[in-house]
């Protein structure tokens, strides 16, 4: 990871629940990386914070994170809207190499903010599903 940040611009907002926002980010500065691997987004003068990838490698559409509101980087990046800008550094972690587990079962389990990640691996899984047997998910959530 370069310590020389990316300025990205905020290319699309969603809702993903009613607790997580999904955005996307331009996809000019492409970064080549590894499902699993997380990215550190930060706004200016507000701070920085690690934040998984939730896109595949194989997506074309830009690099998309999921991000659920809390304090400081997590709160202002819970709050962009499209248009808006954010440097990113990245990608960074060791990852999911999946494609060491062709033609074996995979079995993918997540809770909490782990699914943005999970995300990522699946989506990744999605675009080459011969290259695996049977692929099962488990979600967790948390009630509160």
């Amino acid at each position: 990871m370069s310590n020389q940040a990316t300025v990205f611009n905020i290319s699309k907002v969603s809702d993903a629940t009613n607790q997580l926002k999904l955005f996307s980010i331009d996809s000019s500065n492409r970064w080549t990386f590894v499902p699993g691997q997380v990215a550190v987004l930060g706004v200016e003068e507000i701070g920085e914070s690690s934040f998984a990838i939730a896109s595949a490698p194989e997506d074309k559409n830009g690099l998309e994170f999921l991000v659920r509101d809390g304090k400081g980087a997590a709160s202002a990046l819970f709050n962009v809207k499209k248009g808006d800008v954010v440097q990113g550094k990245g990608p960074v972690g060791k990852a999911f190499p999946i494609d060491n587990y062709r033609g074996r079962d995979m079995l993918i389990t997540a809770v909490g903010s782990a699914q943005a990640m999970s995300r990522s691996v699946l989506r990744s899984i999605s675009y080459r599903r011969d290259y695996f047997a049977k692929v099962s998910v488990v979600f967790g959530v948390l009630k509160g």
